[in-house]
């Protein structure tokens, strides 16, 4: 007749073996933080930065780029003029930026189709903590400085437009005031500068509108700069290798006990 098989059994083998239960988990335990310890910490720093969106001069519906879309806008972020930049501005190889920057490009939701503007995260990663905090910034000032000049003519040139108009303005509001001082003029010429001076308005109205558009919505900017940089080798990332050599070295243990001591499966079987 066969032995039925309960947990008590299996805990009761368990038991026996607790030594070696203990011993493997705290083992394993210790051999997770010595790795910890002896690895090399990195740290990583980040920047973020908004990389503005294009638009219509009239409609002011979004235009498609290549910052527009994430893949293609981690390659333009991966280009050497930004590595180049950034390892002068930190003092450090080139290569090393290269093998330590990443990019976490993402699009801002709400706008038309596929042209949502796109905020790019740069992170860092270096043995030095100065190191990573100094090229995720200089980096961010380059990727800036580059999106910055396809805005800046933008810019500039609804700003021209509005500063022209409201000079036009007032040169049309002053012979206006002038021919009325002097007892008034040729209704033809009052009413020919009163229509020119109601269009200027219309068109720097524009330009205001198109001027806070660009500044609002297209202009890009620098959101946050690194102010520290994270240890790969902090002391939750040391707890958690701790747990887990932990829960490893008593499974570990468990199936050595069960080796050693037989399973009682077995032993009923026997």
């Amino acid at each position: 007749m066969e032995q039925e098989i309960t947990l008590r059994d299996y805990g009761r083998v368990l038991w026996q073996g607790r030594w070696v239960l203990l011993i493997a988990a705290v083992a394993c335990a210790l051999i997770g933080l010595l790795t910890t310890i002896v690895k090399q910490a990195n740290y990583t720093a980040s920047s973020i930065v908004y990389l503005g969106l294009a638009t219509t001069a009239k409609t002011g519906v979004p235009v498609s780029t290549p910052l527009t879309t994430p893949q293609t806008a981690q390659r333009i972020l991966r280009g050497d003029e930004f590595i180049k930049r950034a390892a002068g501005a930190a003092g450090v190889d080139e290569d090393r930026v290269r093998s330590g920057v990443s990019f976490t490009v993402e699009r801002i939701p709400g706008a038309a189709g596929g042209n949502q503007p796109t905020v790019a995260t740069i992170h860092y990663r270096d043995r030095d903590p100065a190191v990573a905090k100094a090229v995720a910034n200089a980096y961010a000032e380059g990727v800036y400085d580059y999106v910055q000049g396809f805005y800046a003519d933008v810019l500039g040139s609804y700003q021209k437009l509005l500063d022209d108009g409201e000079a036009r303005m007032k040169a049309i509001q002053a012979s206006l005031d002038r021919l009325r001082a002097s007892g008034g003029g040729p209704p033809a010429v009052i009413q020919s500068l009163t229509q020119e001076l109601a269009t200027v308005q219309l068109s720097v109205d524009d330009s205001a509108l198109g001027l806070a558009k660009t500044k609002q919505i297209e202009r890009p900017y620098v959101v946050s700069k690194a102010t520290s940089s994270v240890s790969s080798a902090a002391r939750s990332q040391r707890v958690r290798a701790v747990v887990f050599g932990l829960i490893f070295g008593l499974i570990l243990g468990t199936i050595i006990t069960f080796v050693w001591r037989g399973s009682p499966a077995r032993r009923g079987a026997g």
